[in-house]
């Protein structure tokens, strides 16, 4: 468990900021 898991973990949680604000 290191930057890999990590980064995955940080980009999705990205990825579902931008879609809930396209959806708002």
């Amino acid at each position: 468990m290191g930057p890999l898991s990590g980064a995955p973990s940080y980009v999705n949680n990205g990825l579902r900021l931008e879609v809930s604000e396209s959806l708002d």
